[in-house]
């Protein structure tokens, strides 16, 4: 899988482990390895919050012709002040 971390939005991200599993559109924030897993940290559209999938359990990405030019600085931002509370 070729994963590009910047201004343009992700489509189809199917999740196996999800009991409802279907397409989201998010934005891809970052990538954290961990020895066990990998996680693609993005914000999720569909839930309007930050969420992480484990890049072993997206079926199928594919790249939209939306972008977020100029919003990744500030959600990663946003999203560090999360995981640190």
């Amino acid at each position: 899988m070729k994963a590009q971390i910047g201004a343009s939005g992700v489509s189809s991200a199917l999740i196996r482990a999800v009991s409802a599993a279907g397409s989201r559109r998010v934005l891809p924030l970052a990538i954290i390895y961990y020895v066990h897993a990998m996680l693609l940290v993005s914000w999720c559209e569909l839930r309007a919050d930050f969420r992480h999938f484990r890049l072993d359990r997206i079926l199928a990405c594919s790249e939209t012709d939306a972008g977020f030019k100029g919003q990744g600085d500030r959600l990663r931002e946003r999203w560090k002040l999360v995981e640190t509370d």
